[in-house]
C-alpha cells in the first residue's frame, strides 16, 4: 500500500429530502478526527455534502478516505466508497450505521472503525504506514487477507470509552470544505446519556455514563467563536449536570461571550428557575426538546420517564423566560392509533410550541426497539434511504403503514398551516414565521417526490379488495356469514359490531357441535346454497394465532368454485387481540375510506371494553 499522507473525510448527503435538508451543520466527529490527524502530521480535509458538493478531484487525490454515515446516508456512503476503491484508494467507514452493522459495511470498505474512533484511526494509519498488524487495534473491523486478498471478516472488540475528553483537540471547522459565515458551529461539551430511550442508539454508541469536557475547555472553545452570532451545543442532553451547566452559563455571561446558543434538553429543567434565568441571560435562543408524544402509554413504551403534565407545564415556563422551543415527536408506537397521533398534533398547537418535527418511529440499528422489531419480524425493508424518520419502515400495531404515513403528513400540514405562519408574522416573530414557511415548502416537496411511495402503501390496504376483483368477485353483496357459537362470545360480538358499523349485514348460521374448520366451512357453504344467499365471505375461527409479521399474507381463501364463498380466518393475535392492520384490509373490501374502517374497529373495541371480558 502506498504511503498515507493525505486523508480525506466525507459526510454523505441524504438522497431524499428531510427536515434537516439545507441546515449547514456538520457533525463534530469527522471534524474532530480531521483535526486529530492534522496534529499527527497528516494533510486532511472534510467534505460535508450538506454544506458543499464533493470535489471529485480533491477526493481522488487522497491516499485514504474516511466516510462517516448515518443509516439514511449509508447507501450514499457506499457509493462513494465504491468510486474510491475502484481507483485503489483504501476506504475506512465509521459512524453509527457502520458501528452497528460492521459486517455489512465491510462489503463496501477496507476497514470499519466502530464507536469512538480517535485512537483506533490513528493506530490503523500507523499500522498501514509501517506494515503492522491490525489484530490488536481495538474498535477495528477488517479483512484478514488485506485489501487484495480480502479473506474473512474480522471484528476486534471495542476498547473502553474515552474518559478524558480534554485530551482531544478542539475541532477545527476550517478544515470543512465550503465552511463559511452561514454555517453553524457545533460545540461538544459531553458524551453519553444517562437515559435509555428504546428508539435511540446514543447509549449503545456512546454509553449511559455522562462524560464531560472541563468547564475551562468549553469556555476556551467559546472564545474561539466570539465573532459568531450563534453556536449549537451538540450534546445529546446539555443539562444532565445542572450545576455544571449553570457554571458554564455564568462564565459565558461574565466573559461577555454574547453569541446566541441552543441545545438539546429535557423538560425537567423547567423546574429549575435559576437555570432558566441563566439560560435566558446567556442568550439561549431556542432549545430542542424530545417530547416524543402526548400519549402516556407511548411515553412508557419509549422509556422516556416523563409525564404529559410536566410537558404541558414546561411549555408555559419556557415561553415565560422567552426561550423558543423546537418540539421533537416520534409517532407510531404500539400504543399509538390515529386518534392519539391527532391528539399529539392538537396539543402541540394548543401549547404554542414554536416549531416541531413529527418523525415516524424508525428501527435504526443499535436500538432496543430495533432488536424487538427484528425478533417479531416487523421490519419491512432494508432500503436505508428510507430510514430518516420520514417513512414507515416497520409494521405498526394499531395503524396501517398507509395511515401512519398519512397521519404524519397531516400532522405537519396542520401544524404548519398558512394561518399559523401568518399568525406568528403578525406577532412580530419573523424567525419562527420564516421557519414555519420553510417547513410548508418542505412538506410540498416531500409529497411531490413520494407520490409513488404513498400509492404503494395504499395499495397494501386494498390488497384483499384487489384479490377479490381479480377473481371475478368484485361485485359486493355487503353480507358476511358467521357460524354461530364457533367463536368466543366477546369476539363474536366484536366481529358483528365491526361489520355492522361498515354497513355490512352479518348472517348468523346455526351450527351444531364442534367440527374441523374444513367440515364447518363445507356445511356453511351447503347451508348458504340451500338458502340461495350470497355473501362476500364466510367468517371462521383462526387457524393459528395471527402474527403482525404476517400482515402482508393473504387473508381470504378464495375457492375456484364461484358458488362457494371466500373464507376469512379471523386475524386474532395470541393474546386474543384482533389485529387492526389485518382488519383494515378486510374493511377496505366494503369501503375505500380507511378512516371509516378505523372508526368501525375502534368503536367495536370500545363496546368490548364495556364488557370488561377477555376476547378469548
Amino acid at each position: 500500500m502506498r504511503g498515507i499522507r493525505k486523508f480525506t473525510f466525507v459526510e454523505p448527503k441524504s438522497e431524499r429530502p428531510n427536515v434537516y435538508s439545507g441546515i449547514h451543520i456538520p457533525r463534530t466527529g469527522a471534524v474532530l478526527l480531521a483535526t486529530l490527524l492534522r496534529q499527527a502530521g497528516y494533510e486532511t480535509k472534510v467534505f460535508c455534502e450538506d454544506i458543499a458538493s464533493l470535489d471529485a478531484e480533491e477526493l481522488f487525490s487522497a491516499d485514504a478516505v474516511g466516510i462517516s454515515s448515518l443509516t439514511n446516508t449509508a447507501r450514499a456512503g457506499y457509493a462513494i466508497a465504491a468510486r474510491c476503491r475502484e481507483r485503489g484508494i483504501p476506504v475506512v467507514m465509521g459512524g453509527t450505521h457502520a458501528t452497528f452493522l460492521a459486517e455489512e459495511a465491510l462489503d463496501y470498505a477496507d476497514f470499519v472503525v466502530k464507536g469512538e474512533g480517535e485512537a483506533p484511526l490513528l493506530e490503523l494509519l500507523e499500522a498501514l504506514r509501517g506494515g503492522g498488524s491490525f489484530e490488536d487495534i481495538p474498535n477495528l473491523s477488517y479483512w484478514s487477507g488485506g485489501r487484495a486478498g480480502r479473506g474473512r471478516k474480522v471484528h476486534n472488540p471495542n476498547r473502553a470509552f474515552v474518559r478524558d475528553l480534554d485530551a482531544l483537540p478542539i475541532p477545527d471547522f476550517g478544515l470543512v470544505h465550503g465552511w463559511g459565515k452561514g454555517c453553524i458551529t457545533s460545540i461538544m461539551t459531553s458524551r453519553g446519556c444517562p437515559y435509555d430511550c428504546t428508539f435511540c442508539s446514543v447509549t449503545a454508541m456512546l454509553g449511559r455514563g455522562y462524560r464531560c469536557v472541563s468547564e475551562d475547555r468549553v469556555i476556551e472553545e467559546l472564545r474561539r467563536y466570539r465573532d459568531r452570532d450563534y453556536v449549537f451545543f451538540c450534546d445529546d442532553n446539555f443539562t444532565v449536570n445542572r450545576r455544571r451547566t449553570k457554571n458554564l452559563l455564568q462564565r459565558k455571561i461574565r466573559e461577555g461571550l454574547g453569541m446566541k446558543w441552543s441545545a438539546q434538553v429535557r423538560t425537567e429543567i423547567a423546574d429549575d428557575p435559576e437555570l432558566l434565568r441563566l439560560m435566558r441571560d446567556s442568550q439561549c435562543f431556542n432549545i430542542y426538546v424530545g417530547f416524543e408524544s402526548f400519549n402516556p402509554r407511548t411515553l412508557a413504551l419509549y422509556n422516556k420517564r416523563m409525564d404529559v403534565g410536566r410537558i404541558q407545564r414546561s411549555m408555559e415556563i419556557f415561553h415565560k423566560h422567552r426561550i423558543k422551543v423546537h418540539g421533537m415527536f416520534v409517532l407510531g408506537s404500539d400504543a399509538d392509533d390515529a386518534e392519539s397521533v391527532r391528539n399529539t398534533v392538537h396539543l402541540a398547537k394548543k401549547l404554542d410550541i414554536d416549531t416541531v418535527q413529527f418523525m415516524i418511529l424508525t428501527p435504526i440499528p443499535g436500538t432496543v426497539l430495533t432488536e424487538e422489531f427484528r425478533a417479531e419480524e416487523r421490519i419491512r425493508t432494508a432500503d436505508w434511504n428510507l430510514f430518516d424518520g420520514h417513512y414507515v419502515t416497520y409494521e405498526p400495531r394499531r395503524l396501517t403503514p398507509y395511515e401512519l404515513q398519512r397521519e404524519t403528513l397531516r400532522a405537519f400540514r396542520k401544524f404548519y398551516s398558512l394561518p399559523r405562519v401568518v399568525g406568528r408574522a403578525l406577532r412580530g416573530d419573523k424567525w419562527v414565521a420564516l421557519l414555519r414557511l420553510k417547513a410548508r415548502r418542505y412538506i410540498k416537496q416531500w409529497r411531490r417526490q413520494n407520490q409513488l411511495f404513498l400509492r404503494r402503501l395504499r395499495e397494501e390496504v386494498l390488497a384483499e379488495a384487489r384479490r377479490l376483483s381479480a377473481a371475478g368477485r368484485g361485485r359486493r353483496a355487503r353480507r358476511v356469514a358467521l357460524p354461530k357459537g364457533q367463536l368466543p362470545p366477546t369476539l363474536e360480538r366484536f366481529v358483528c359490531s365491526f361489520f355492522r358499523q361498515l354497513g355490512v349485514k352479518v348472517i348468523s348460521l346455526e351450527m351444531e357441535g364442534r367440527e374441523s374448520l374444513e367440515e364447518l366451512a363445507q356445511r356453511a357453504a351447503e347451508a348458504l346454497a340451500r338458502w340461495r344467499v350470497r355473501v362476500d365471505f364466510l367468517v371462521l375461527p383462526a387457524l393459528r394465532p395471527w402474527k403482525i409479521s404476517t400482515v402482508a399474507s393473504p387473508l381470504l381463501d378464495i375457492p375456484s368454485t364461484p358458488s362457494h364463498a371466500p373464507l376469512l380466518h379471523l386475524p386474532v393475535e395470541a393474546d386474543g387481540t384482533p389485529s387492526y392492520p389485518a382488519f383494515a384490509r378486510i374493511g377496505m373490501v366494503f369501503t375505500r375510506k380507511v378512516q371509516k374502517v378505523n372508526r368501525a374497529f375502534q368503536s367495536a373495541l370500545r363496546e368490548l371494553e364495556k364488557t370488561r371480558l377477555p376476547l378469548l
